[in-house]
């Protein structure tokens, strides 16, 4: 699509205000590309790390994951650096907060492991 001229412009519009607002939208422009490829990123990091991706955009378009799950998730992210086993879950196994706890659980492993100065399978991946 051919770029519209400043010649075109309405009323008492400048071309100066014009290249300002043309200058400004080629920014955010470029940087939506940018946060698009980042998006991108983390959808490949996540399912790398075994997470559908079709079931985590659910999850995102439901609203996210409601409260209850937020505090399994931390709960989880908790246990996992403090080297808690999995099978100290209070959930149910196969509950939605069950499954929140062991996704926290799994980035709390993680951080912990890396912490200690350790390599996860997923930061080996990335080097």
């Amino acid at each position: 699509m051919p770029r519209a001229s400043a010649s075109k412009r309405d009323g008492n519009v400048t071309r100066q205000t014009f290249l300002e607002h043309h200058d400004i939208i080629v920014e955010k422009l470029r940087l939506k590309k940018e946060a698009d490829s980042a998006l991108g990123d983390a959808y490949k990091a996540a399912e790398r790390d075994g997470i559908d991706k079709k079931e985590l955009k659910r999850a995102i378009a439901d609203g996210n994951l409601s409260s209850e799950n937020n505090k399994a998730f931390e709960a989880g992210v908790t246990a996992g650096k403090a080297g808690a086993d999995l099978a100290s879950c209070p959930f149910d196994p196969g509950s939605e907060e069950y499954q929140s706890f062991s996704l926290g659980w799994s980035q709390g492993q993680k951080a912990a492991v890396e912490a200690l100065g350790g390599t996860t399978r997923t930061a080996a991946n990335q080097h």
